[in-house]
């Protein structure tokens, strides 16, 4: 999971998440920045083989976008990661969507999300 902060304001952000829906930039894995595993770390081998679903959310009150990716705790690669949303949907009967990793994907994502929102404090103010 990770906070990509930006150097805009409402209306930039705005502009980012009307591009990352209509060029529908969320569904790309080449644009997820790549783990932190550092060396003798249980996350050392974790990259981009190794995902196997990802959710991204621009927020357009908070210079931010939040994003979180999933694979399996044994590091196996995965050919073809899979969107959040779209592992998610009813019926839906690929690796992803049955091994849960979309669903919780998705809901690290809203997680930290929430967290951020509460943080941040009505109208984007840092509380306490």
């Amino acid at each position: 999971m990770g906070l990509l902060f930006t150097r805009t304001g409402p209306a930039g952000m705005t502009a980012l998440r009307d591009r990352f829906r209509a060029e529908h930039l969320d569904t790309r894995t080449d644009l997820l920045p790549l783990p932190y595993g550092p060396k003798g770390s249980l996350a050392e081998g974790f990259g981009a083989r190794q995902r196997v679903s990802w959710s991204l959310t621009v927020r357009t009150d908070l210079p931010v976008v939040v994003w979180a990716v999933s694979g399996f705790a044994d590091g196996r690669s995965f050919a073809t990661p899979v969107p959040a949303a779209r592992a998610t949907r009813e019926g839906e009967e690929g690796t992803a969507a049955l091994s849960g990793l979309g669903h919780d994907t998705a809901a690290l994502a809203t997680r930290t999300d929430q967290a951020l929102t509460k943080a941040a404090g009505p109208a984007g103010e840092p509380t306490g």
